[in-house]
């Protein structure tokens, strides 16, 4: 099920916070790396001091499993 235009409410989620104006420039950096998709949720991760261990944890790793990485890094990337 799509969610305004991305995959899925997950994707769109953490699209809209990787490109706050105080994240942007960070986000577009690690879309440009060699493994994009891995930087990108270390990133996600390291910036909202996500919780390690626990019920939240296991709640958003599910949430941050079904983002589909390639399609922010499309989106972070797309020049034109």
């Amino acid at each position: 099920m799509t969610y305004n235009g991305w995959t899925n409410y997950e994707t769109w989620c953490v699209h809209l916070w990787l490109t706050k104006p105080e994240t942007y420039a960070a986000a577009q950096e690690a879309a440009r790396t060699v493994r994009p998709e891995p930087e990108l949720r270390d990133l996600v991760e390291t910036l909202y001091d996500l919780p390690q261990s626990g019920l939240a944890a296991d709640l958003i790793g599910n949430a941050l499993d079904a983002v589909d990485w390639k399609e922010i890094v499309e989106a972070l990337t797309n020049t034109a």
